[in-house]
């Protein structure tokens, strides 16, 4: 989807947006109307008729009220579509996200995109659009009834309108980089908060509060004030552009008056070129400054439609993994920024074995899933899967390998949907795994089972069962490859046994990490894989 362009918001819903561009005209015409009948105002209080005075009176009141609730409803609308078009633009930017790869972007930036940007692009593109419209259409109408009053009067008006709208080019660039400011100051400031709130638990058990409180202060106090900057530079636009409206409208009030005067104009145009000039102006003057926010816009529109770009070519064609016969690893070694190496011995995986990884803490045994997983760039060295006629798999379909990490990652669902991912179709099967897992007495101590809405509070699970959903979860997706990371570190040592020999009775083939199984449990195993200090 082509996206931030303004045809796009228009496609969201173009019966809407042709009724937004009617009420519009129809709200600009009768303001324009109503400032006309001022003249017929003006002229009966001059001869005296107090009836024709009266009724100008109420029509005015009457069209007033129309033409206004034409306006509220074609900003309601408007406000619709805009949201409307967010949430398409929400869904682009998960979708991205998700189609990425498996390199997960940091959390704030995530945040700071689908919240902060997008309601700065709200307020500095969307919204100006609507106004300028608005806006530009009163002072058209305006402009053409004043040019049958007098072709002086709109002479003047067109030069003090250029002059009005080449004022943003000198206000625009501060503007800008304002808006900008903000964009990336809180966009740190997200940053922060995520890494120091994800560790409180920390800082609480050291007494750290002065410096928690100290770092937030300070990254907040630089918010704030980039705030206050973008604020300070806005004033001073409108004060220039309200500044140039008082004196445009004083000096066609002028013109108006020696029109009048020299005999060139009705006595009753003085009347409606009054609410002439402050409409053509005040509205002129919101043009201009909503189109210097417009332009401030622009690199902010910019980085989201680049964000959004929907790259490809990771959605290249993947080989199925379910007939894999084999998974080698040659010369793979890893490197990361502080200049760590990480090397691993050559060895192959054959399909259906069930392979304990070992080795002492550093030696990389998390980082080699990863690696495995593509999470992590190789250094150097290969890592292949064969297929049953001995060919390499050259871009396997890694979402088939069942993954269960140290930290077992939850989402906001029962605990069903969290073993089936949200796929109804495996419900059926969800009380076998459960049984594979020794979840069931866990279950028992929930009213409503296996249907139970996880939170952080009432209902939160502990370390250990977290680990048994996510273990039924790789299970029930038939993955005939599992990579398991310390799995079963948090569950007793019973329980541990049970799920670990039921697991091992699979078909699948199973890479498990784990620290300080009893040798029973090794036993289980087909072999041992030992990766030591010498390999890293």
């Amino acid at each position: 989807m082509s996206v931030l362009y303004y045809s796009d918001f228009i496609k969201g819903n173009r019966v809407r947006f042709i009724a937004i561009i009617l009420l519009v005209i129809g709200g600009s015409a009768l303001l324009a109307g109503n400032n006309a009948l001022l003249t017929l105002l003006g002229d009966g209080l001059r001869k005296g008729n107090l009836l024709l005075f009266v009724t100008i009176i109420g029509i005015n009141v009457v069209v007033n009220s129309i033409g206004s609730s034409l306006s509220y409803r074609a900003n309601y609308l408007y406000d619709k579509q805009t949201q409307e078009y967010f949430h398409k633009l929400r869904f682009a930017e998960v979708e991205k996200i998700y189609n990425s790869g498996n390199k997960a972007p940091k959390v704030s930036s995530v945040q700071n995109s689908l919240t902060q940007d997008l309601n700065m692009l709200g307020e500095n593109f969307l919204a100006p659009w609507l106004k300028i419209a608005a806006c530009g259409l009163d002072v058209v109408l305006s402009s053409i009834i004043v040019f049958t009053y007098s072709w002086l009067l709109l002479l003047v008006i067109l030069l003090l309108a250029v002059l009005m709208f080449f004022m943003p080019r000198f206000l625009s660039p501060a503007l800008q980089k304002a808006m900008d400011d903000i964009s990336n100051e809180n966009k740190r400031y997200l940053d922060m908060l995520e890494k120091w709130f994800s560790g409180l638990s920390v800082l609480q058990r050291y007494h750290v509060k002065q410096k928690l409180l100290a770092v937030t202060t300070a990254q907040g106090k630089q918010l704030e004030d980039a705030n206050v900057r973008r604020s300070g530079r806005m004033q001073f636009a409108s004060g220039v552009n309200n500044a140039a409206n008082v004196l445009s409208q004083a000096l066609i009030l002028l013109v108006s008056g020696v029109l009048i005067i020299t005999g060139r104009m009705n006595f009753g145009v003085f009347f409606s070129i009054g609410n002439f000039a402050s409409t053509i102006f005040t509205e002129l003057g919101v043009v201009v400054n909503q189109y210097t926010i417009l332009q401030s816009s622009k690199t902010l529109n910019a980085k989201l439609r680049k964000q959004l770009a929907v790259q490809t070519d990771h959605l290249e064609k993947t080989e199925s993994l379910d007939h894999f016969q084999s998974l080698s690893v040659q010369a793979l070694s890893v490197a990361f920024s502080n200049e760590e190496k990480i090397t691993y011995p050559d060895f192959q995986i054959k399909r259906g074995e069930k392979i304990l990884l070992s080795g002492d803490s550093g030696t990389g045994k998390s980082t080699l899933f990863k690696l495995i997983l593509q999470e992590l760039p190789l250094a150097t060295g290969k890592i292949c899967f064969k297929n049953e006629a001995g060919q390499e798999i050259e871009r396997p379909d890694l979402s088939q390998i069942g993954y269960v990490p140290q930290d077992p990652v939850l989402f906001p669902g029962t605990i069903k949907e969290n073993i089936t991912m949200f796929n109804s179709k495996l419900n059926d099967r969800v009380m076998h795994f459960v049984k594979q897992v020794n979840l069931e007495k866990d279950l028992a101590k929930f009213p409503a089972g296996v249907d139970t809405e996880l939170d952080q509070g009432k209902h939160a699970l502990s370390g250990g069962q977290r680990q048994k959903v996510v273990l039924a979860r790789a299970q029930i997706h038939d993955s005939q490859l599992i990579f398991i990371d310390e799995g079963t570190s948090a569950i007793d040592t019973h329980n541990g046994l049970e799920i670990l020999q039921n697991l091992l009775q699979t078909d699948a083939t199973i890479v498990f990490i784990a620290h300080n199984l009893t040798e029973e449990m090794r036993q289980l195993f087909d072999r041992e894989i030992h990766l030591s200090n010498t390999a890293g």
